[in-house]
């Protein structure tokens, strides 16, 4: 497994600063408190849902989102949530949304689940859901293994394309979908899948594409590294990255920002969230940290510190106008940054 390549930070900054509150009813924060260990965050298209993957307990929650202005009072707040129950939920892992009332599902220990987001109700905040679509197969003869993170790639009003890391088989494995928009209920139906990339993946941990659809960011665990593949081409099993990220102890939720020039790492194995800066975008050639933003004091980090892969964040996402980052991990279930603080304190400009 070995060390990371590059160990040190040119710029270490404490982000407590930047932390915001969470404004939410008692029963909110008690929801949030029962949800122990969690890995990836996500935030619905408009805003106005927030998902959460409750790892060890096969739950998910999803949280009812307000934001603001800091001038109008508590910039977020959340203000109702709802806990999807299902039998194929095992080690939910990652999560995205298709579109504000659908949500995928990767699940560590089975398959990966589609779902239709039930609306809360008063009186009842566990709902019992069944998959919309439930995807087994990597490819027409071989089953997905482990699938943890994924990422909806494309959505369109009648299919939608999904990229799912098969994180113990080293791979990431490519699903079309088709659907009827029509009725919110209809059964998807899965179209193709294939293997996508394989070269020199160990654990890929997170993915995400930038908002462009150029490009493709894949955290690699065992190599302390992101890979950055040109989704604009054909990618197979023997595709290269064109660009890596070093110097990250153990990558896991990550995501581009300000015009894909900069990217945020959680580092799982470290207090930080890891920035990155590719000043055109493009993201050639190998890139080191331009500062590592410390989100959590020791005592919060050494609690979850049960090996050296453990400890530091797990999951983190970017409010559709990039102004609030969310963050998760065991120890700490759910919090709040400001971006433009973190951006300021880190010394990089917008």
């Amino acid at each position: 497994m070995g060390a990371p390549k590059f160990p040190t930070f040119p710029n270490i900054v404490v982000g407590e600063a930047a932390r915001i509150d969470i404004a939410a009813p008692d029963f909110v924060k008690a929801a949030i408190s029962t949800l122990a260990r969690t890995e990836d965050c996500r935030f619905s298209p408009n805003g106005k849902k927030l998902a959460i993957a409750g790892f060890a307990q096969n739950r998910i929650m999803v949280f009812d989102v307000e934001t603001g202005s800091v001038q109008a009072g508590p910039p977020i707040r959340l203000t109702d949530y709802v806990e999807l129950d299902s039998p194929k939920l095992s080690h939910p892992h990652g999560l995205d949304f298709v579109d504000d009332e659908t949500l995928v599902v990767g699940n560590r220990g089975g398959s990966v689940t589609v779902f239709a987001i039930p609306a809360p109700v008063s009186g009842q905040k566990v709902v019992e859901v069944s998959p919309l679509l439930e995807i087994t197969k990597a490819a027409p003869f071989i089953r997905l293994n482990s699938p943890g993170s994924v990422c909806v790639a494309r959505a369109g009003a009648t299919s939608y394309e999904l990229l799912v890391c098969n994180n113990y088989t080293h791979r990431i494995t490519q699903h079309g979908v088709s659907r009827d928009k029509t009725d919110k209920l209809a059964p998807h139906n899965l179209t193709h899948s294939r293997i996508m990339l394989e070269n020199g993946l160990r654990v890929p941990d997170g993915a995400a594409l930038s908002a462009d659809k150029a490009r493709l960011a894949i955290s690699n665990h065992l190599t302390h590294e992101v890979f950055i593949y040109d989704y604009g081409k054909r990618l197979g099993r023997r595709s290269k990255p064109h660009g890596t990220l070093q110097g990250i102890d153990f990558p896991h939720g990550l995501r581009f920002l300000n015009d894909d020039r900069y990217m945020l790492v959680a580092d799982a194995g470290l207090p930080f969230v890891q920035l990155f800066h590719s000043p055109g975008g493009q993201w050639l050639g190998e890139h080191r940290p331009v500062a590592a933003i410390r989100v959590m004091d020791d005592e919060t980090f050494l609690r979850g510190r049960s090996n050296n892969q453990e400890g530091g964040l797990k999951g983190l996402d970017l409010s559709p106008d990039g102004k609030i980052l969310a963050t998760t991990c065991e120890t700490r279930p759910l919090a709040f940054f400001d971006t433009a603080r973190l951006f300021h304190l880190a010394g990089c400009p917008p």
